[in-house]
């Protein structure tokens, strides 16, 4: 980060040159339903308000980024891939390459608010600002305002307004800038169209409606003389209304303020290749950055306290969470060609990188977002972490772009955007985040597995017990078989003896004790060999082994 030294001079002896135009865009980030891009366009595209005779008028159009237009200071100098994931929605409808199968793979849509409705709510409008300084405001003519989808369902949309005073300090422009990105019902600024002289006295003429006048429907007051209302109103209520049925939820995510990106032109007296000029600077560029309130006790005189750079001397660049500044300056001549080119180079080719870096950040904190309610939810399920496992692998390859400029200044800068929203943070955290939720659901995994198979040792050991003490009684079985089967053999031969050596007829009575404990004999031992041999009382002996 670049600070400039400390300052030896007093801070009200430094030099003070004021600025020459105020350039801001206001940008207001939101979701919406991932891979739902097309038809998120084709709802905007669609929507359509009546004007003053009643005849609907497209509120949004999307355009193609023609070459010979201002707007293709957006490609200049961009990688293709990023002007693909950027705007080739626009370039292949225009080719007529874009297929339905296609529909969900693109990268952003990219629209702009109608004229008529320009001229309508934009017209005439002015915004109170501290020390009663009533302040016109106009849309600036190259931004105008835009609006940015992703595929990844974050949507950026972008307002630029400059205020129209005659003199600029760098008190009034921390005002606009502040008052402008505030969102909150009780901080927002009141735009309003003051009501034409013949309509009041010379000395209310620049008075400010009250806020609560209701006497219109709430989406006429919008640029009606006499009436007021907020950005805020207007986002929600008209701008982005036709994306509620798409997952925009701005009752429960809407920001408390906008981001900015601001331009501010000094005179050619301004060099911050000079010490001195850096130093006065400084404190200014950290408090425009920060979006802080002119009564801000802001930074140390000569310190900037957020991430800056000086891309050459006449352009000094700073960025944080809410934001980017850029201080630029006039080259002597008067007339040089670079002055008025300076402007809308910074506006429009510079807005990118940021605009870029802005995309990825809120991209990351959707899967973030995600992943939390699925957590609090229990919903955390493997197929869940795998979409989003997807989900970050679509966002590595086409969204977490390494650099989008083979030149060094512009890539430099989008380094500086990427650090300063701390989109390699985030990745990280993300990162850790989902293999910490597979690292749970591995545990999970294998701790029920290791319990489903102690189940079927038990099973299955209570099964070889069944078995074990089955197969001990077949054993017994046998042995008594084996025993009365060589019985009944001795049996057989002895009678076979007694009839054919012996004699005929009825055997004595000693012959009959002696053939009957021949065989019992015979049976004993031959159950006895077979005891012996089958060893039945091994089984018992194991049993008793394995349950010590």
């Amino acid at each position: 980060m670049l600070t400039a030294p400390a300052p030896s001079l007093n801070a009200d002896k430094l030099p003070r040159s004021q600025p020459k135009e105020l350039h801001t865009r206001f940008l207001y980030s939101f979701f919406f339903n991932p891979h739902s891009v097309r038809p998120a366009q084709a709802a905007l595209e669609a929507s359509a308000l009546p004007d003053r005779k009643g005849r609907p008028q497209k509120v949004w159009a999307a355009v193609c980024l023609d070459d010979d237009q201002p707007h293709h200071l957006y490609k200049e100098e961009l990688h293709k891939h990023v002007v693909s994931f950027l705007f080739a929605a626009q370039e292949a409808a225009q080719a007529k390459q874009l297929v339905a199968k296609a529909a969900d793979q693109i990268g952003c849509a990219y629209l702009r608010l109608t004229e008529h409705f320009k001229n309508r709510w934009f017209n005439k409008l002015h915004v109170k600002l501290p020390d009663k300084i009533d302040a016109p405001i106009e849309l600036d003519p190259l931004a105008a305002v835009e609006l940015f989808l992703s595929s990844y369902g974050v949507g950026v949309l972008s307002f630029a307004l400059s205020p129209q005073l005659k003199q600029l300090d760098e008190q009034t422009v921390l005002a606009f800038n502040y008052r402008l990105s505030q969102l909150r019902t009780s901080t927002a600024a009141q735009l309003y169209v003051p009501k034409p002289p013949t309509e009041q006295s010379v000395g209310a003429q620049a008075e400010q409606p009250e806020a609560t006048e209701q006497t219109a429907r709430i989406g006429e007051r919008f640029g009606r003389a006499g009436h007021s209302f907020t950005l805020r109103e207007l986002i929600e209520q008209e701008l982005l209304s036709p994306l509620l049925q798409l997952g925009y939820d701005p009752e429960h995510e809407a920001p408390s303020q906008l981001s900015i990106y601001t331009v501010v032109r000094f005179g050619d007296e301004v060099d911050f290749e000079r010490t001195e000029v850096r130093t006065a600077r400084a404190a200014f560029l950290s408090a425009l950055t920060q979006l802080e309130e002119p009564t801000h006790a802001g930074a140390p005189v000569g310190t900037v306290s957020v991430n800056n750079a000086i891309l050459n001397r006449r352009h000094w660049t700073a960025a944080s969470i809410l934001g980017v500044a850029h201080l630029i300056a006039d080259q002597s001549p008067l007339d040089h060609p670079f002055n008025s080119a300076r402007v809308p180079r910074l506006l429009l080719k510079y807005f990118i990188p940021y605009l870029t870096a802005l995309l990825q950040r809120s991209a990351l904190l959707r899967i973030i977002q995600q992943a939390s309610v699925a957590v609090m939810a229990n919903e955390d399920t493997p197929d869940f972490l795998a979409r989003l496992r997807r989900e970050l692998l679509r966002f590595a390859v086409n969204g977490h772009f390494t650099e989008v400029s083979g030149r060094e200044v512009i890539h430099r800068y989008y380094r500086l955007c990427q650090m300063s929203l701390d989109v390699p943070s985030i990745l990280a955290d993300v990162r850790q985040a989902l293999a910490d939720l597979e690292a749970k659901h591995t545990t999970e995994a294998q701790f029920k597995l290791a319990t489903e198979t102690k189940y079927l040792q038990e099973r299955m050991t209570d099964h070889l017990h069944v078995v074990r003490a089955i197969q001990t009684k077949v054993e017994w079985i046998e042995i008594v078989v084996i025993g009365l089967y060589f019985s009944e053999l001795a049996h057989s031969v002895l009678s076979q003896v007694h009839g054919t050596y012996l004699h005929a007829g009825e055997p004595e009575p000693h012959e009959i004790v002696y053939s009957t404990l021949i065989m019992l004999a015979i049976g004993f031992i031959a159950g006895l060999i077979a005891y012996w041999r089958l060893k039945p009382w091994q089984h018992k002996e194991r049993h008793q082994t394995e349950k010590s």
